[in-house]
């Protein structure tokens, strides 16, 4: 039982880790769109 708690817990960190990542990357993308844009003006 205690196993299966630690892989729980473990699943759990990986999710939030990619969730985190995942908002970086948007978060970065959108940042160069707006610089992008800012160039164009």
């Amino acid at each position: 039982m205690i196993i299966f708690r630690f892989l729980k817990i473990k699943l759990l960190q990986c999710i939030k880790e990619t969730k985190l990542k995942i908002i970086a990357n948007f978060n970065n993308t959108k940042d160069l769109r707006e610089e992008k844009n800012i160039r164009h003006l």
